[in-house]
């Protein structure tokens, strides 16, 4: 532990180096302190008056705002300059000496400006030039009015085309890039990134070759800025509730119900009338315990959750810098003695760094590093929680109800004995050794700690000496993560006790029969190492000409590689290929991209490792044609086309798919046994023209900004089809099972369409933007290997996350509706159990009668956000929605039979008494397994509404910020998951078995500097 700290302190130390000279360098510059009042006026080149438009310093800061007039007065420093940027301007810089009377800002066309640059692969480009479907968020934006933690947080809702926060259109997980490179991004903090780039379609996308058949989501964290001196802090601080938990049978209500599985069995009732009564009772807890672990002795109401970030960024025209540095701390719910100290806590720091080496030759630095502890006590609180029964045991034994001759099956008296809180003894028995307040008390604990660090370092080359317009870029990325578990498990003992009946009714304890042993050496121990490494770089060279006013061409040929290798991982994942991309832009309205791979398989026989990846985008932009000049309310139209076909691999982990596999099966000998050899048997055939699996994808597209750019609009349509994917066919005779080779043969289609709008209205006092998107996508498995008894359980046809399941037609009534309908296969059924229709009409019911009964993916994907701001106040919502999926009620919360904890599900089970109104199948004392299939019965519909988040906002007036040597304060108020609309809304949000979801709230404050 030691070498971590040293090793985190140096990292940061170094980290810091950078910014703490550059800041301490700035305040011990000898400046001029002599100032100067500089006057002037803003107009654009007609003339017209700017007003509202920022005036900065030297180091970013605002110091005047022009009026209506397009005038400002300022004094400043005499050797300053001021700088001003406006969107849809170029950028001015002037030293306060030469300010003219007159500052003429020169525009620029609509999303031509520096900050329309959108980061695409290995590349920057102007927005209005974007021929792929991509779709960009300014996180740095956001920011102002929403905080929320984590990358998914950001994703979810707010990109059309992107289900959830890790699919997009259906069609499966993207590849995750952070500054163009791939590397994990679990622990990246929404105050590290600029923006978030998704790729969607071939076109934009294919130039990572294998990896992103699925697209791309790239992230780009901050940089320095040059002149712009920025320091900015955030803290916050708040609870977590659950939004639901499950709820089990007390003791005596499990044991009635108990004993009617029994009576639906034809069995003896195990629970007498008199037990059930002394559980209910109350009066002894201890001797008739009713454990209720979701109850408040063992589980607060809340947990409590915090985090403080900090970001540092500059720097001049030589070197930038941005340093994020945070801590961010999870608590648990954990209620009881000794249960402190336990959460999650993660450290973080990143620092970029870019530096001007020469007027040639750039380079830059990354480094990312993440140390995150969890600690909890020893034990599996939730599991236990969903499968101890309540009357099994009590976790308590008290000294006031222990007998003054108490004997210790050991020989031992009660001064031995661990105790909690100088009161209790631990409670169990042979069969329950386990106790909670023991895993808790006694100091047991178990500590996950993880070690991330992200190295990345790129330089890049401008040779436009040698060839105009040309430059070389070169990176390379190193990731590595471990992660142990380091933890104390010394053991206790629990104590099963021997009750004396007393007349008085104050029952006592006259013996403790002692299982296991007191041991409580303290010695740490080491377990559950898991390590990641991985390697990615690439090198390219990029040509940018513009030829004429009217031609610009631009091209780049790439070649990328990656290796990674895991914990349990015999043979690393490798991946590579050559890129190339070749654009041409006629006038800035004829826009062509051919962007193309030439991958390498590496689980292919040699003479097929290699494929050619290649796609074609246009795009037209409508707006800039002659006929539509006159058009005010168009501010912005493009029409955009692309179609791609890529190579890419199955996801298994063979680099011998394409060849024959063998394993021992037995020996022989002879010679009188004296000697032996082993028996050889084949496995898999050989297949040397296996290859590449194909993803063909078509995108249509349009993009428009309407009525002075308060309405936008982009939308999409896209056929994807997956072909030659990779299976053993199942529809080889019987006698070749253990022979079928690898082969291409199956394929699926996705198709669907994506739309996103933006309005906005208001002005600089008061605004309301809104913002939707939605998705709708489908599938079909067009070409399937299979071989099923009846043709409607076929896949293809279907869509590839079909469902398939029995239909279930209620509850059988009696005895004459048993013997009226097909014989059951799955088990004996009786009166109250689950009745299902015969599909086939062969007078059984088993698998085969398995229809297609829905679809888990959701078609309808919704995300909406509202932004409300008037003075110094805004309030920010997120909302998303899905609609036509559907999902099973399923797991032992659900599927009841046998010794399972009893959940209040069984409350509506069928009996002779409420068969008219029940909607839980019987009770059975054993296992059911007719009743547990998957069916219409456990089957639901998924849709919801779901509030994600509300942020309200608060702005300190300038003046008071100023006042305390600040640019800007502001506060918030946020909470999280807060509402679900939906059927069964808390049914369908319980989580068993495991920590419950969570509703949260903060209150949070933002500083900058």
């Amino acid at each position: 532990m030691n070498k971590i700290y040293q090793i985190l302190i140096l990292i940061t130390c170094i980290l810091f180096v950078v910014p703490g000279q550059s800041f301490a360098q700035r305040r011990n510059k000898k400046e001029d302190v002599r100032k100067i009042v500089v006057s002037s006026i803003l107009t654009d080149e007609s003339g017209h008056a700017l007003g509202g438009i920022n005036i900065l310093d030297s180091r970013g800061s605002v110091v005047a705002m022009t009026d209506q007039t397009g005038a400002f007065s300022v004094e400043v420093p005499l050797n300053s300059i001021l700088q001003i940027e406006e969107k849809g301007f170029k950028d001015v810089e002037i030293p306060v000496g030469n300010v003219p009377s007159t500052i003429v800002l020169t525009s620029v066309p609509f999303l031509m400006d520096e900050s329309d640059k959108i980061p695409i692969l290995f590349a920057e480009i102007k927005k209005k030039e974007t021929v792929g479907a991509s779709y960009t968020l300014n996180i740095s934006e956001f920011w102002e009015y929403d905080n929320v933690q984590g990358l998914s947080s950001n994703l979810n809702g707010r990109i059309p085309g992107l289900l959830g926060t890790s699919n997009i259109r259906g069609i499966g997980s993207p590849l995750f890039l952070v500054d163009g490179l791939p590397t994990d991004i679990s622990n990246i903090n929404t105050e590290e990134i600029d923006r978030i780039t998704v790729l969607k379609d071939a076109n934009s996308s294919i130039l990572y070759g294998t990896q992103a058949t699925n697209g791309v989501v790239q992230v780009t964290t901050k940089r320095g800025v040059a002149n712009r001196q920025k320091l900015n802090v955030i803290a916050e601080t708040g609870i977590a509730t659950p939004v639901a938990l499950p709820e089990y049978l007390g003791s005596a209500e499990y044991m009635k119900y108990r004993n009617q599985a029994a009576l639906n069995d034809g069995m003896s009732t195990p629970f007498s009338q008199e037990t059930i009564d002394l559980y209910a009772s109350g009066q002894n807890p201890y001797r008739y315990p009713d454990v209720d672990f979701y109850s408040d002795e063992f589980i607060k109401s809340y947990r409590n959750q915090s985090k403080a970030m900090f970001e540092v960024s500059g720097g001049n025209k030589v070197t930038r810098y941005y340093t994020n540095a945070g801590w961010i701390h999870q608590g648990t719910l954990y209620n009881i003695g000794g249960a402190t100290g336990y959460g999650t806590d993660k450290f973080n720091v990143r620092s970029n760094i870019d530096v001007d080496v020469t007027d040639f030759i750039k380079t830059y630095i990354s480094l990312s590093a993440v140390f995150d502890v969890d600690k909890a006590p020893v034990g599996n609180f939730w599991s236990d929680a969903a499968t101890i029964h309540p009357y099994h045991y009590s976790q308590l034994l008290p000294l006031s109800l222990m007998s003054k001759d108490l004997t210790i099956s050991d020989g031992s008296d009660l001064s031995k004995v661990f105790l909690v809180g100088d009161a209790y003894v631990l409670g169990g028995s042979t069969l329950y050794t386990d106790n909670i307040y023991g895993d808790q008390a006694f100091g047991n604990y178990s500590t996950t700690i993880g070690r991330t660090i992200q190295y990345m370092q790129g330089l890049q080359l401008d040779l436009n000496r040698f060839i105009k317009g040309l430059t070389a870029n070169a990176a390379v990325r190193l990731d590595m993560y471990n992660r142990f578990i380091q933890g104390v498990s010394d053991t206790y003992a629990v104590y099963e006790p021997t009750w004396l009946d007393n007349p008085s009714g104050s029952d006592s304890i006259t013996a403790l029969t002692k299982v296991g042993s007191d041991l409580r050496k303290g010695t740490q121990a080491v377990s559950g190492q898991y390590f990641r490494r991985a390697i990615n770089a690439y090198i390219s060279v990029d040509y940018q000409r513009k030829l004429s006013n009217r031609h610009f061409v631009s091209g780049t040929l790439l070649g990328y590689t990656s290796r990674e290798t895991y914990q349990g991982l015999l043979i690393p994942e490798k991946a590579a290929h050559l890129g190339l991309r070749l654009s041409y832009n006629y006038a800035g309205k004829y826009l062509v991209d051919f962007s193309s791979a030439y991958v390498n398989g590496y689980k292919f026989a040699p003479e097929h490792r290699g494929g050619f990846s290649p796609s074609l985008g246009l795009a037209w932009v409508i707006s800039d044609e002659n006929f539509l000049l006159g058009a005010d309310h168009i501010d912005f139209l493009k029409l955009r086309a692309s179609a791609g076909i890529m190579n890419y691999e199955p996801a298994i982990n063979d680099y011998t798919l394409y060849d024959q596999t063998f394993s021992t099966n037995g020996s022989y000998s002879w010679d009188d046994g004296v000697r032996k050899l082993d028996v050889w048997k084949l496995n898999r055939a050989t297949n040397d023209h296996l290859g590449f699996q194909k993803a063909k994808n078509i995108n249509l597209g349009l993009e428009g900004y309407f009525f002075n750019q308060s309405f936008c609009l982009d939308v999409n349509a896209f056929y994807t089809v997956k072909s030659d994917l990779i299976i053993q066919k199942s529809t080889y005779p019987g006698y070749m099972a253990d022979y079928i080779p690898y082969e291409n043969y199956e394929e699926t289609s996705y198709k669907g369409v994506e739309a996103g709008l933006i309005y906005k209205l208001g002005n600089k006092r008061w605004g309301l933007d809104i913002e939707a998107n939605v998705l709708y996508a489908t599938s079909e498995r067009v070409k399937v290997d299979e071989a099923r008894p009846e043709p409607y359980m076929n896949r293809q046809g279907k869509s590839a996350d079909a469902m398939f399941g029995l239909e279930a037609l209620g509850f059988f009534k009696d005895a004459a509706d048993i013997a009226n309908s097909p014989e059951q296969a799955f088990s004996a059924v009786q009166p109250g159990d689950i009745k299902y229709k015969d599909q086939n009409g062969d007078n059984m019911i088993n698998e085969n009668d398995q229809v297609w009964v829905g679809n888990s993916q959701a078609r309808w994907f919704f995300g909406m956000s509202l932004l409300a701001r008037y003075e110094n106040f805004s309030l920010f919502a997120l909302g998303t929605g899905r609609q036509g999926g559907y999902d099973y009620y399923n797991g032992d919360y659900f599927w009841i039979q046998g010794e399972d904890k009893y959940s209040a599900e069984v409350l509506t089970s069928w009996t002779e008494e409420t068969k008219e109104t029940a909607t839980y199948p019987r009770l059975s004392y054993g296992n059911n397994t007719n009743n547990f299939q998957n069916s219409t019965f456990w089957l639901y519909k998924n849709d919801f509404f779901r509030l994600e988040r509300v942020q309200l906002n608060y702005v300190m007036p300038k003046k008071i910020a100023h006042t305390l040597f600040s640019e800007d304060i502001s506060f918030f108020l946020r909470g999280e998951n807060l509402l679900r609309v939906s059927r069964n809304v808390e049914k369908q949000q319980l989580v068993i078995g495991g920590e419950p979801n969570y509703r949260s709230f903060s209150l949070g404050l933002k500083v900058k500097f």
